[in-house]
């Protein structure tokens, strides 16, 4: 999480801030963060915000990490993914993530009016370029509906995956408690979302960043569960490990 500066003031965003926060990390202490996770052994160098691409210095450090052999991967709104940034992207090879939330009415009530064919151009942008990593959505009581045209858009971009989150009620999205899907809707679009891992088995890997979605997969009887939880799930709890 390189800044917390973000050119859109999404209703359930946990980080990002307008303007950016004080004292945020300098280019020498990206520098480090870099080498420390390249002496640690670490492969993938992940970059997240607010908008990680409003970092004036982002292909420096990008550069520096690709020099050590290190991928980069980059969580992007797809507002800045377009010209000379979108060349640097292609050039380092940075895999690169799109934000969306459904189709274009639940994106643009979340993240404002246009936001949604921007996220879509930025995602042809990068498909094109060979380098669209995934599409991550957040769950709200808005899109339960409209995990199917996720996956959907997913698979047209030659996305390799798709990354569904549930709704976490921190920073921005405390303020909008109301957003957030009922149990019972949660019950549902899991196991849809469950059913999609299958229909879409060897085209596009899905995956969930919940932590009770597990339940779900085990419910429903996820074949070898245990390895699929220990080494593909995303949506374990760190908090006590």
């Amino acid at each position: 999480r390189c800044t917390r500066a973000c050119n859109y003031n999404c209703l359930h965003c946990s980080f990002g801030s307008s303007p950016a926060a004080i004292n945020e990390i300098d280019t020498k202490g990206g520098m480090r963060i870099v080498d420390e996770l390249y002496e640690m052994g670490t492969k993938w160098f992940g970059l997240s915000g607010g908008e990680p691409l409003l970092r004036k210095d982002i292909f420096e450090i990008i550069g520096h990490a690709k020099s050590l052999g290190m991928n980069v991967s980059l969580i992007t709104n797809g507002y800045y993914v377009k010209g000379d940034i979108l060349d640097n992207l292609i050039r380092n090879e940075v895999m690169t993530a799109v934000s969306l939330d459904g189709r274009e009415e639940s994106h643009d009530f979340i993240r404002g009016k246009g936001a949604y064919a921007i996220a879509i151009k930025a995602m042809d942008n990068l498909s094109k370029g060979g380098i669209f990593d995934c599409i991550v959505t957040t769950l709200s009581r808005n899109n339960c509906s409209e995990v199917d045209y996720i996956a959907e858009l997913g698979h047209k971009y030659d996305a390799p995956r798709v990354v569904y989150h549930n709704y976490i009620p921190v920073g921005r999205a405390q303020e909008h408690l109301d957003m957030a899907p009922t149990p019972q809707q949660y019950e549902i679009v899991f196991n849809r979302i469950y059913d999609l891992m299958q229909e879409y088995k060897g085209k596009l890997s899905i995956n969930v960043y919940s932590p009770f979605f597990a339940r779900i997969a085990k419910e429903r009887g996820m074949p070898d569960f245990e390895q699929w939880f220990n080494n593909v799930f995303l949506g374990q709890c760190f908090i006590g490990g």
